[in-house]
C-alpha cells in the first residue's frame, strides 16, 4: 500500500506509560493511496524498554517502519509538545542522512492543535 501511494507519508506518535508501568509507542502512518483518498492506519503498537530518550524512541520508530522499507517517503511527523520528541527528529533526521536522504528536523516537526491549546 505505501509503494502505491501518491504522497509522502506523514507519521503521528506518542509514547506513553500504563498503570502498570509498561511503556508502549503508538505509531500512525498517514498517506494519499493510489485513488488520492486519505488514509490513514496503525502501524505499530511496540512496547518500549529503556529510558524515553529522543535516541531510543527514534530507534523504536525506525524498528516499526523498518519492514515496510519507506524510510525514502518519510515526510511530516504531528507530535506532542515533549522535549523528548525534539530530539527524536534530531536522532530521525541523523539516521536518514546517513542513509543519504535530507531532512530537517525542524521544518518537518508538527506539534499537536490539541497539546498547544
Amino acid at each position: 500500500m505505501f509503494t502505491r501511494s501518491k504522497s509522502k507519508i506523514h507519521f503521528t506518535f506518542n509514547l506513553w506509560t500504563s498503570p502498570n508501568y509498561r511503556a508502549f509507542l503508538g505509531v500512525v502512518a498517514h498517506w494519499l493511496d493510489q485513488n488520492f483518498k486519505l488514509q490513514s492506519t496503525v502501524i505499530g503498537m511496540r512496547r518500549f524498554y529503556g529510558q524515553h530518550t529522543g535516541e531510543n524512541q527514534a530507534n523504536c520508530f525506525f524498528n516499526i517502519i523498518k519492514p515496510y522499507e519507506i524510510n525514502d517517503k518519510i515526510e511530516y511527523f504531528t507530535l506532542d509538545n515533549a522535549s523528548n520528541n525534539g530530539t527524536t527528529m534530531q536522532h530521525i533526521a541523523k539516521q536518514l542522512m546517513e542513509e543519504g536522504i535530507s531532512f530537517d528536523p525542524i521544518e518537518h516537526r508538527l506539534r499537536c492543535f490539541g497539546h498547544v491549546i
